[in-house]
């Protein structure tokens, strides 16, 4: 019994884990931001998109993150972190399975850029609420350094998926990007399912400057 104990608690994962989906949540950021305005030339062209359209579906993405960023920002303590992030990845996914598919699929293709970019937002509006108390809540003494570089991910998911989505561009062309959404909808779908696993804490809400840990937690 004591060996089953013993393997079973190799295979769990670990507050490692918990770091590496925390940077991959801002990777997913990076994406459902960056991804489509990479694509704005194009839905003018294939879809007949007016400048106007395209700069009210930027200004829909940025108002629907900011009112969930307010929302959230009140009720993810009582949802918990992890239905939260879990959630929030969810919405990842289907708004790049949306972008890929509903265009083409609706009569009108704006309706369906719309509604991607209303499943993008929400999802990312509630990754930049949760991520950052996921990464504070961490024991260990590395927390402080994990913390400072947290946020430059986003900034490698920004680059990543310029170069990436450039050679795709280049070596399939730029008319099969459904192709390359599906692709990049793996990275949230694959945090999905690391953040259903990972180890999670809690900040306490009685201590300003201590932190008080919890085990994980289940919620």
């Amino acid at each position: 019994m004591s060996l089953l104990k013993s393997k079973h608690q190799e295979a769990q994962l670990g507050y490692h884990h918990t770091l590496y989906a925390s940077y991959l949540g801002y990777i997913t950021q990076a994406i459902i931001n960056n991804f489509p305005a990479l694509l704005f030339l194009t839905f003018q062209k294939e879809f007949d998109v007016s400048l106007e359209r395209i700069a009210t579906m930027v200004s829909i993405n940025f108002i629907i993150q900011i009112i969930v960023d307010f929302i959230g920002a009140k009720t993810i303590d009582k949802i918990g972190y992890r239905i939260s992030a879990v959630v929030a990845h969810g919405f990842c996914v289907i708004g790049l399975i949306s972008l890929g598919t509903l265009p083409k699929l609706l009569p009108d293709p704006y309706l369906g850029l719309l509604i991607a970019v209303a499943f993008n937002a929400i999802g990312g509006g509630i990754i930049e609420v949760i991520i950052s108390p996921i990464v504070e809540s961490l024991p260990g003494k590395e927390k402080d350094k994990a913390m400072s570089i947290l946020h430059s991910f986003y900034c490698f998911g920004h680059v990543g998926v310029v170069i990436l989505s450039t050679l795709f561009f280049l070596l399939v062309g730029i008319e099969h990007w459904p192709f390359l959404a599906y692709f990049w909808m793996l990275i949230p779908l694959g945090n999905l399912i690391l953040f259903s696993k990972v180890p999670l804490c809690t900040l306490s809400e009685h201590h300003e400057e201590a932190m008080n840990y919890s085990e994980d937690v289940t919620q």
